[in-house]
């Protein structure tokens, strides 16, 4: 099964647990709530499944050390405040929680500016095909419009100088963290008991290569 789908649908595994979680727990259903009436108020969340390359554009754009070689996962959480104009990072790739909180400019109603002390991004929200997202690109120019963006992606510039992330419903930036730490705790276990299936064979009765 290709990595994609099973990372895939691991999500889906961890996002109907945390539902599961939330309908007999009083404080994750009012976490819920809570991320909902931020919603309704501005904040929004995303999150982002790059290239390790372009994992280490954002982290190396944000002044963040290099990630680790042996990272599990390259996926990251941004939480967009349109009141305030303020951006959160949140990675856990390097195995702890990293998180950078920015100030942005407004560029029109749906594009932003980020400035760091290493180079200049920007974000747009879009929505596709009935969902909702947002672009993050170090060229203006590759998402500064519908018609632009689909232009740079025949040019297949997406995963070079643009990525997108899709809006995560009622999932609050804390929440997004914590589902990436579960991830990464899941395929960790996962690779230890893929090592031992290969020195004990998979019925602990022969030995592996």
């Amino acid at each position: 099964m290709h990595l994609k789908k099973l990372k895939f649908l691991f999500l889906i595994f961890v996002i109907g647990l945390n539902c599961k979680a939330s309908q007999n727990n009083p404080e994750n259903f009012n976490s819920i709530e809570e991320s909902k009436q931020k919603q309704v108020e501005g904040v929004v969340n995303y999150g982002f499944s790059p290239s390790k390359r372009y994992l280490g554009l954002v982290r190396n754009f944000l002044g963040l050390k290099e990630f680790a070689k042996d990272a599990i996962i390259n996926d990251f959480c941004l939480e967009l405040d349109k009141v305030q104009n303020r951006i959160r990072f949140g990675f856990i790739d390097s195995g702890e929680e990293e998180v950078i909180s920015m100030k942005i400019e407004r560029i029109s109603d749906d594009i932003f500016k980020i400035t760091s002390k290493k180079n200049t991004a920007f974000i747009r929200k879009y929505r596709k095909n009935g969902d909702e997202g947002l672009y993050l690109s170090f060229d203006l120019e590759s998402i500064e419009s519908d018609a632009k963006e689909r232009k740079a992606e025949t040019e297949k510039k997406y995963g070079v100088t643009y990525v997108q992330g899709p809006l995560l419903v009622d999932f609050s930036f804390e929440r997004c963290i914590g589902d990436l730490f579960a991830q990464t705790q899941f395929q960790k276990g996962e690779e230890t008991f893929s090592k031992e299936v290969q020195k004990h064979g998979a019925w602990g009765d022969k030995g592996g290569k």
